[in-house]
């Protein structure tokens, strides 16, 4: 499905595969018979992952965003700057890297290609609202609505 995607060059789709980093991703899609070159269309690969952890005497399952990475273009090959990767021991994501194509992509869609320190600013004050939000323990639809009724 994602090979026909790529080759559809389909604005704006995404796709589940599995792979346990964003290394093996691109790894196994070379596997596949996904050229190179295919692979550059690529612009975010986002691994998610689950585990079992105990919490007193019970079972609960986890799963989180354990790693984001941009995939950029090196001497006509795929490189991968990763953003952000997951703390197991704070149970949070941390930044990496900053953006090498994402935001600039994202500015010169928009329309507004000179205004980096407007778009970081308005990102920054998102961030903050986001860690805010997600310590207050809400669940999925309650978060959602919060942020967007703050927004």
């Amino acid at each position: 499905m994602l090979i026909k995607r790529l080759e559809k060059e389909d604005k704006g789709s995404y796709c589940t595969f599995h792979a346990q980093s964003t290394r093996d991703a691109i790894t196994r899609l070379k596997k596949l018979g996904v050229l190179e070159i295919d692979l550059l269309a690529l612009d975010l690969i986002i691994v998610q992952r689950r585990w079992t952890s105990m919490l007193e005497s019970s079972r609960i399952e986890k799963r989180r965003i354990t790693e984001i990475a941009e995939v950029l273009e090196k001497e006509g090959k795929p490189v991968l700057n990763v953003l952000f990767e997951f703390n197991f021991s704070k149970d949070c994501l941390e930044r990496k890297n900053k953006s090498q194509r994402i935001l600039d992509k994202f500015l010169k869609t928009a329309g507004r290609p000179d205004e980096e320190e407007l778009f970081s600013k308005a990102l920054s004050e998102r961030t903050q609202l986001i860690e805010r939000l997600s310590k207050k323990g809400m669940g999925f639809e309650e978060f959602f609505k919060a942020l967007n009724r703050q927004a």
